[in-house]
Order: structure tokens, then sequence, then C-alpha cells
């Protein structure tokens, strides 16, 4: 009888949202600044939603529907280096699914904005963020730029008398932060910053959650992904051993129960192509330039080949249809 009652209430709940959702107006506004960078932002003339969606800069990630244009911001000494996060399609799904987790009728922007906000709280490795908000089906978080290099361009700078100490710093601080209740969930090689001084900054939080208690799996997952996505020749069995081992700290009784869970989850999710192919060696920075919205990419020095709308014959939409060759 309680579980029936438990399916029943999740379907009202689900029916409930979904009923709001088709009443709510599609046009939002919302702009949420940071205590300590809101002036500087206003004094830059960003002081609306539209203002911060209609910078340009080259995109360097991203896929449709959602983009990261990294971009110079200020002049002089004031000037800073930071990351735009742009969403296009922020579809009343997106958002249903944060009000079910409790997170409200926002979307992936504005939450993962609070989750930053909760993670510097309590001093953990996330970047700073500046402001984020919506507009319409349109929202955006933008944060400062974090120091460091990604993981795996890291590890290749390092000597093996290198990576052990670290592979002990990280684990600690992964441990850290699972403590406190925080799991990434995309906790990929690439999402890993780090700074010369060995420290590490975790980005792209926008599926992270905080629990009161962390599940058994909640950790493992996140470990698996790391340990998934990290070519064996930048770690070898030495530094990951040494990674769940600084992880587990004074409950070494657990490190061989850990060690082979993270081994099953991993062989799981590398049966995943997108997983697979974040476990190859890094690509040269890419960097492309939209047009027509997101209807045509083209890299920085095709865009200076064909300035203005000179290149909009690319796009798929104005190819010439092939004849019908049919009898």
């Amino acid at each position: 009888m309680g579980v029936v009652l438990f399916f029943a209430a999740t379907w009202l709940t689900i029916a409930a949202g979904w009923l709001i959702a088709v009443r709510l107006p599609r046009r939002r506004q919302r702009l949420i600044t940071h205590p300590d960078h809101g002036e500087w932002l206003a004094g830059l003339g960003l002081t609306h939603p539209a203002d911060f969606l209609a910078l340009e800069s080259l995109v360097v990630s991203g896929h449709p529907g959602r983009q990261v244009l990294r971009l110079r911001l200020g002049e002089g000494d004031e000037a800073r280096t930071v990351y735009l996060k742009r969403q296009t399609q922020v579809r009343r799904a997106e958002r249903l699914r944060n009000f079910l987790c409790g997170r409200g009728w926002a979307s992936n922007s504005l939450c993962e904005s609070k989750m930053l906000e909760a993670l510097r709280r309590y001093d953990l490795p996330a970047p700073r963020w500046l402001a984020a908000g919506e507009d319409g089906s349109d929202a955006f978080l933008l944060v400062e730029a974090a120091e460091g290099a990604s993981l795996p361009q890291a590890l290749q700078q390092m000597d093996d008398s290198q990576r052990r100490p670290f592979a002990a710093k990280f684990g600690r601080a992964l441990g850290w932060l699972h403590g406190q209740g925080f799991v990434h969930r995309d906790l990929y090689a690439k999402h890993v910053l780090v700074e010369p001084s060995g420290d590490v900054t975790l980005i792209d939080w926008q599926r992270a959650a905080c629990k009161n208690r962390l599940s058994y799996r909640d950790r493992v997952r996140d470990l698996a992904a790391l340990h998934a996505t990290l070519p064996d020749r930048l770690a070898g069995p030495a530094e990951r051993l040494e990674l769940l081992r600084a992880y587990v700290g004074s409950e070494k009784s657990e490190l061989r129960r850990l060690a082979r869970a993270v081994e099953r989850e991993a062989d799981r999710l590398l049966r995943y192509r997108h997983v697979r192919e974040k476990r190859q060696a890094s690509a040269a920075d890419q960097a492309w330039v939209c047009l027509e919205g997101e209807a045509l990419c083209l890299t920085p020095a095709m865009a200076a080949a064909y300035p203005g709308d000179e290149a909009s014959w690319l796009s798929l939409d104005r190819q010439p249809v092939p004849p019908d060759d049919r009898p």
C-alpha cells in the first residue's frame, strides 16, 4: 500500500508541475548578480539579462542549445577573463526536472549559480560566479576564468615523482567534497583544472547536487567518471590507487571494496561513446563563430575570410537541391 501511495504522489507532483508549466508565461526575465561583482558589471553596462546574452565572442565549447564563450570584460587593471555559458533552448522539461529536485522552476544556469555559491561558502574547489539570468527561453551563467591547465595537460607536464603526491592531494580534496554532501555527476578529467600549486578547481556543475549524505553509488559514480576518462598513459595503477587511498583516509578496510566498485562502474561507463571520446588525447584548443544563431559555425580564420554575412551561403538551408533523377 505504501508503494502505491508513493507512486501516486509522484505522478500527482509531475502532473501538477506540467499544469504549472502550461499556465506560466513563456517570457520570463530574471537577473542575479554576485554582491561582490554587481557594481562592476553595471559599470560595464550589463544590467539586464539581454545585455549578457548579447555578448559576442569565440565559442570554445558546447553543443546545439548550449554554448560556452570566452571573452575579456573591462579595461586596464580591472579587466577579467570570463566564460559565458549561454543556453538558447531552456525547455519546460528542464525546469520541471529542477522543480522536482527542489531547485525551483529554474534553468540549469540559475541552478548552477546557486550550486557555485554553496560550494564557495564551504571553500570547495569551484569557479567564482559573477551573474546568472534568464530571458524567455534563453539563460546564461557568467563565471570568472579559473587558473590552471586541464588534468590531462597538467599530468603531461609532471614527472613520475610528482604524480603520486598530486594524486594523494587530489584524493583528499575529493574526499572532503563528498564529505560535505556535494556530488558533481560530470567529474570527467577535462573538468578538472590544476593550478601550478597543485590545487584543483572543478568546473561544469550544472548537474551537481548537495545532499545531507551521499550514497555509496554517488561517490563511486564520480570517482569512476574520473577513472574512465583519464588515459592510462597519464595515470598508472599506482597513481590511481594512491588517489583512492587518500580519498578513504583512515578507513583502510574500504580501499579494496571501493577500488573494485570504481573499476566496475568505469567499465560500464566506457560502453558509452561520449565517455570513450573524453578518454582520448585532448585536441588543440578549438573555437568557432556562430552565424544566423547556430545555423552556421565557422572557425575564426574562415569567418575573417568572409566578413559580415558573406559566408551565409555555406549554411545547409541555402545549398542547391539535387535534381530528381527518378525516371
